[in-house]
């Protein structure tokens, strides 16, 4: 779950901060200078090796966004563009207290989900709306059949952050899910739906409804799951094995739209919900359940 600005420092526990970012946070500049200023003293800590003590209180929240102030300029499909971007990073949540760091290479929950989400930039790449030339870092393909917003960096050492598009919040599932045989799109319930059919199904966990309405539900469904996006996060979810449950959080899904084509894709903004992510949450909550 990633959360705002304003609700990551109304939770934030500053006296555990780096020193140079609780001078950023106690300041006086504006909401949206500080996005700027909290992005970039992150990545300049880590690069030094040092951890910036993020910690914060909200249930479930493990990585904050913080817009950048300036748009990022970069080439897609050999034109010179602008698009919005922001910084993702991780917060050292209240589970990391019962969560296993030892399980799990010495990383966080934050730190699982965004390797999971950007850690593999060869895999990753081919699932996002605009695909990065390994060779030229800066210049970019749109691709048709990306569901993940185009990454800018990432850190590879620590997984503590990305640099990734920005994507606007999803406000009208049906609207933009329209297609000649879909002509009225899909809602948010049945595009989760259908993908959690399928994961059941993948994993003998969906048995053949008896009553007419279950029959009816279940071939609405499969219908439901022939629809071009759903085929897309199928693609993913078939090929390396990720969970969609998190995909009910409406908030986790995502607009971006494209700075050449001018076309909306309906993309998943918090995608770091591996099977391995699933499970340390697991074990963690179980742990904090038993105390």
């Amino acid at each position: 779950m990633i959360y705002s600005l304003r609700e990551f420092l109304e939770t934030l526990i500053v006296e555990e901060l780096h020193p140079e970012l609780a001078q950023i946070v106690r300041s006086g500049q504006s909401h949206v200078n500080k996005k700027t200023l909290i992005a970039k003293k992150i990545k300049e800590l880590t690069k030094r090796g040092e951890d910036p003590g993020i910690t914060g209180t909200p249930a479930g929240s493990s990585r904050v966004f913080l817009e950048h102030k300036e748009p990022e300029h970069i080439i897609v499909d050999g034109q010179h563009v602008q698009i919005k971007t922001g910084t993702k990073a991780v917060i050292r949540a209240p589970l990391d207290k019962t969560h296993d760091k030892k399980e799990h290479g010495g990383r966080s929950l934050g730190q699982l989900q965004m390797e999971a989400e950007n850690g593999d930039g060869f895999v990753n790449n081919q699932y996002r709306v605009l695909a990065q030339d390994s060779s030229n870092p800066h210049h970019y393909e749109t691709n048709e059949n990306g569901i993940f917003p185009p990454l800018i960096e990432h850190d590879w050492d620590n997984h503590e952050w990305s640099h990734i598009g920005h994507a606007e919040k999803l406000t009208d599932m049906r609207h933009h899910t329209k297609t000649a045989d879909f002509p009225k799109g899909i809602s948010h319930d049945e595009f989760c739906s259908a993908l959690e059919r399928e994961w059941d199904m993948d994993h003998g966990k969906r048995y053949p409804p008896s009553s007419p309405e279950g029959k009816a539900r279940e071939n609405h469904l499969a219908n439901i799951s022939q629809h071009p996006l759903v085929q897309k996060f199928l693609d993913h979810q078939k090929n390396l094995g990720f969970p969609p449950h998190d995909y009910r959080q409406k908030a986790n899904l995502g607009l971006f739209k494209n700075p050449v084509t001018g076309q909306h894709h309906v993309v998943a903004r918090d995608h770091g919900f591996s099977q391995e992510v699933m499970m340390a949450y697991k074990k963690a909550r179980q742990k904090a359940w038993k105390r």
